[in-house]
């Protein structure tokens, strides 16, 4: 009759430690998930930067095209001549102009991506701590049982609730 309370209360140990188990297995998941959608937007920001990089140069090289075509304008003695230097400075101007536009757009899309890589990195290291809380809980709940301590149960429940609070900041804060 003794060991009935001892049974009872070793149930609920069971109990808490199977919710805590599949909280942190939940919590492993969505953080190892959005870990590798923070690389992932690490490698495409990386990537649009790199493309905004050669957009600079081909602007560059535009602009010192366009610098020379206005010194042969200036020297150019035939009409013609001056004619066909004027449209071709015309079209370098208009490709100078475009690129600024493909880099800006570049640029939006490079920092949304790093605002995403961000809010990922957040949401990983939320989850992160939360499987490791919620791991501890785990350990003390079993060490708890093992030992039939509940003081060790209680602190287990502790880390088992800041574990639950990081693993829902991680998966909708």
């Amino acid at each position: 009759m003794a060991d009935q309370p001892t049974d009872r209360w070793l149930k609920f140990v069971t109990l808490t430690t199977t919710i805590l188990a599949v909280c942190a297995a939940i919590s492993t998941l969505r953080g190892g998930s959005n870990s590798t959608k923070v690389q992932l937007s690490t490698v495409a920001a990386a990537n649009k930067w790199s493309y905004f990089q050669s957009k600079s140069i081909k602007q560059h090289s535009c602009e010192t095209e366009r610098d020379l075509l206005r010194y042969y304008v200036i020297q150019a003695k035939a009409a013609d001549e001056r004619k066909y230097l004027t449209e071709k400075l015309a079209s370098v101007d208009a490709d100078i102009v475009r690129y600024d536009g493909e880099k800006a757009d570049i640029t939006k899309d490079a920092k949304n991506l790093e605002a995403q890589q961000s809010f990922y990195m957040e949401h990983s290291q939320s989850l992160g701590m939360a499987a490791m809380l919620l791991q501890i809980a785990i350990m003390l709940s079993a060490i708890s049982a093992l030992l039939k301590k509940p003081h060790t149960w209680y602190l287990g429940l502790a880390c088992g609730v800041a574990g639950l609070f990081f693993m829902i900041k991680g998966l909708y804060l």
